[in-house]
């Protein structure tokens, strides 16, 4: 599931629109397998796009604001739901479109995440967000996109 709001997708220039277009599991810089050793720190790299003639008008209105991106982990089955991180990311600079931004969480080992065992089946699945407050009065300026998945499988080596 991808869902990012606002989303209008009127009659050009009037329009804007946006997506999580990515979210990677890395260990040591390099994707793994999706089976992750909980002994070693991951790192999460979420991007993200905004499109459409009202993107620089609307992300200028809301400077100097910044993204906050943030990524879960929910057990399949039983086991913990957990935060993995949180970052934020400024804004600027503006320009060109599409306006693309990348984020990186650093989940530092031992991994907050319950390996296969017992009843526990050891496998997560990632929901990331990006989410941009707005201070301008009256509300509905806010941006927030979510993106579910990938899958992980938290397994020891050893």
């Amino acid at each position: 599931m991808q869902q990012f709001d606002p989303n209008f997708t009127g009659t050009p220039p009037f329009e804007i629109r946006g997506d999580v277009t990515s979210v990677k599991v890395l260990e040591g810089g390099v994707l793994p397998n999706h089976v992750v050793d909980p002994t070693k720190q991951l790192e999460i790299e979420v991007e993200w796009k905004v499109d459409g003639g009202l993107t620089n008008l609307w992300l200028t209105a809301l400077a100097p604001a910044e993204w906050r991106v943030s990524v879960f982990a929910e057990s399949q089955g039983p086991g913990a739901e957990v935060s993995l991180g949180q970052v934020t990311v400024p804004i600027g600079p503006l320009g060109a479109l599409p306006y693309t931004r990348t984020a990186n969480i650093v989940v530092p080992a031992p991994l907050p995440l319950q390996q296969h065992g017992g009843a526990n089946s050891g496998v997560y699945k990632l929901t990331a967000t990006v989410f941009l407050n707005s201070s301008i009065p009256g509300g509905g300026f806010d941006m927030i996109g979510f993106t579910e998945g990938p899958y992980v499988q938290v397994e020891n080596p050893a």
